[in-house]
């Protein structure tokens, strides 16, 4: 599904947005690590038999809409980034 192809590459983009948009710390590694499982969860989701591991990123898409503000080491850029692609993550799972 189209939805799907879509969270992969928002996964895809948490995990290189630490160094397109200068994060550091621990925001830097909450994009990765989100980001990762962002993607593993869609791609999953893409088998018939494993379409419940698409809900995955309802929660994940939400943390990443709150962590930015939470955790050090987001310039302002990389904040409000993460929160709009953890809100279309969350929305298009």
């Amino acid at each position: 599904p189209w939805n799907l192809v879509a969270v992969a590459a928002l996964g895809a983009w948490l995990m290189a947005s630490p160094a397109v948009l200068g994060s550091g710390g621990a925001a830097a590694g909450n994009a990765l690590v989100a980001g990762a499982l962002v993607v593993t969860f869609a791609v999953i989701g893409f088998g018939e038999s494993a379409r419940a591991a698409r809900w995955a990123g309802v929660p994940l898409g939400l943390w990443l809409v709150v962590a930015p503000w939470v955790l050090a080491g987001a310039p302002d850029a990389a904040r409000w980034g993460t929160a709009a692609a953890g809100a279309a993550v969350a929305v298009l799972s």
